[in-house]
């Protein structure tokens, strides 16, 4: 037999606390992803951000990627760019669960706090629930710190490849 769920209209103050906190820094950690993509392109910061302001996380994160094919000089810091970005890609699934997901108790068991989430077609049915305590989010965030660091330090010391050839113009079939 399914377990039912209440949906309180609040959580206790130690998750509010957790959430704000990956919810802050995962936007601190876009900034630095979307900042490492202008350095590798050698934009500006007006250029930078008409480039990247509106993307999707998933976007940018692919942006990193593809960076390392040619704007970016080093094998070493190629590896670690492509590293930052398949840590960025776990934790966004993560972040995006707990920014967005929706927060229940078992019925009788308001302390048993558990997030409600869809991360995949089939789930819209019945959703993927699981348990999560103030400690758990507490460890999202000191991940997601973690990882803002890696890329600071990154982008600090990024060698940008040599300037990209001239950009030439899309063949367009006559209208």
């Amino acid at each position: 037999m399914a377990q039912l769920f209440g949906h309180p209209e609040s959580i206790p103050k130690s998750h509010y606390k957790g959430v704000g906190e990956i919810v802050a820094r995962w936007a601190m950690l876009e900034h630095h992803i979307e900042r490492l993509l202008w350095k590798a392109l050698n934009l500006d910061n007006k250029k930078g951000r008409l480039l990247t302001h509106s993307l999707g996380t998933r976007a940018k994160i692919q942006m990193l990627k593809t960076i390392t094919l040619r704007w970016i000089a080093s094998p070493k810091e190629q590896k670690e760019v492509r590293a930052i970005a398949k840590a960025a890609d776990r934790l966004a699934n993560r972040r995006h669960a707990i920014a967005h997901g929706i927060w229940g108790h078992p019925l009788g068991k308001p302390t048993q706090i558990h997030l409600f989430y869809m991360r995949e077609g089939h789930q819209r049915i019945l959703p993927q629930v699981e348990r999560i305590k103030a400690s758990d989010l507490a460890r999202v965030a000191t991940a997601v710190r973690a990882l803002d660091q890696r890329i600071i330090a990154a982008t600090k010391g990024l060698t940008v490849a040599g300037s990209s050839p001239p950009l030439t113009q899309s063949a367009v079939p006559p209208a």
